[in-house]
C-alpha cells in the first residue's frame, strides 16, 4: 500500500514539476536553443533525482526502523 502511494506521489510531483520547469525555462527567454535545452535538462535532472532518491534515503536512515530494510526493498522494486 505504501509503495502504491509513493508511486502516485512521485508521478504527480514529476508531472507538475515538468510543467513548471518548462514554463520557468521559457520565462528566462534564452537566446539559443542549446541554452534552453541545457537549462531545462539540468532542472529536470536535479528535481527527478531528489524526487526519486530522497524518500529512499529517508527510509534507509530512519532511526525508528534499524536493520529492517523491507520498506526500502519494496520502494526499490517499484
Amino acid at each position: 500500500m505504501i509503495t502504491l502511494i509513493y508511486s502516485v506521489v512521485v508521478m504527480l510531483f514529476g508531472t507538475a514539476y515538468q510543467k513548471l520547469a518548462y514554463k520557468q525555462t521559457i520565462d528566462e527567454n534564452h537566446r539559443y536553443q542549446k541554452l534552453f535545452d541545457d537549462c531545462l535538462i539540468n532542472r529536470l535532472f536535479i528535481f527527478n533525482s531528489l524526487n526519486f532518491y530522497v524518500p529512499m534515503i529517508f527510509v534507509a536512515l530512519d532511526p525508528r526502523n534499524p536493520g529492517k530494510f523491507d520498506d526500502l526493498f519494496s520502494l526499490l522494486l517499484t
